[in-house]
């Protein structure tokens, strides 16, 4: 599995990723509006790139050194 290192630490990306988004607020670099529209658009590439990846894997050209990264 592509993220078999990151078992159990997605709490701790989570929290990370929250605790920047805040300070980018409360530094005043950024409007609040524009840290959720980055988390929504994040949210949706990454199921994007979910719904995308099965389908790359059916390419019969793909390289086996991909495939082994992706873990199909």
């Amino acid at each position: 599995e592509i993220c078999a290192c990151l078992v159990g630490s997605e709490m701790c990306i989570e929290t990370v990723a929250v605790l920047i988004a805040f300070s980018r607020m409360y530094l005043g670099v950024h409007y609040p509006s524009d840290v959720l529209c980055g988390a929504v658009l994040g949210v949706l590439f990454g199921l994007a790139a979910l719904a995308v990846m099965p389908l790359l894997l059916r390419i019969s050209w793909l390289p086996e050194a991909v495939r082994t990264w992706v873990g199909a």
